[in-house]
């Protein structure tokens, strides 16, 4: 558990144990490079793993490297859905959950501890896509994903927005907002 082992240890031990297990007990899936110009996301399914088995994503430097020591998603500080599945951003993203930090020409590994060899055969990393949300005059910071116009922010004009609300999770049934004179 983060806090009772010692972080440089941690670091050693995941190194050295990228090497030494066998495909029976570990899975290595890594990503392209991407370049560090704004927000990414993916979702990923439930992942195949038998008990007491685990997952995690680093992200590493253009050379390989970690880059800095928050830059995990693990048991510890991953926020799952409901149905299994969770939603992962990578970069300059906000206030969301499971938020990556990147670097230039960062990539990640996704690694699956016990896996379900079968299971994962067919198993492929999700798409990341970068995600364009804009600032809205008149709102204090930016758009974020989790306020459910997510999926809209490409059909949306944001420049031209005059009903904005509390109700976002909705975007057809958004509140007027009384106007400035």
């Amino acid at each position: 558990a983060r806090g009772t082992v010692d972080p440089q240890m941690h670091l050693y031990g995941t190194a050295i144990g990228w090497g030494l297990l066998p495909d029976a007990q570990a899975q290595y899936l890594g990503s392209p490079k991407y370049p560090n110009d704004g927000c990414y996301t993916a979702t990923y399914p439930p992942l195949p793993f038998n008990e007491p088995g685990f997952f995690s994503i680093t992200i590493y430097d253009a050379e390989g490297w970690i880059y800095v020591e928050n830059g995990i998603l693990n048991e510890f500080n991953l926020e799952m859905n409901s149905d299994g599945s969770f939603d992962a951003y990578f970069g300059e993203c906000g206030e969301v959950k499971n938020n990556l930090p990147t670097v230039a020409d960062w990539n990640y590994i996704l690694r699956i501890y016990e896996p379900r060899l079968d299971e994962l055969q067919e198993f492929r990393l999700p798409e990341i896509k970068k995600i364009n949300w804009k600032a809205i005059k008149g709102l204090k910071g930016t758009l974020p994903p989790q306020l459910g116009l997510l999926a809209l922010l490409e059909e949306i004009d944001v420049e031209k927005i005059t009903n904005v609300g509390v109700q976002l999770l909705d975007p057809t049934a958004l509140p007027p907002v009384a106007k400035k004179n």
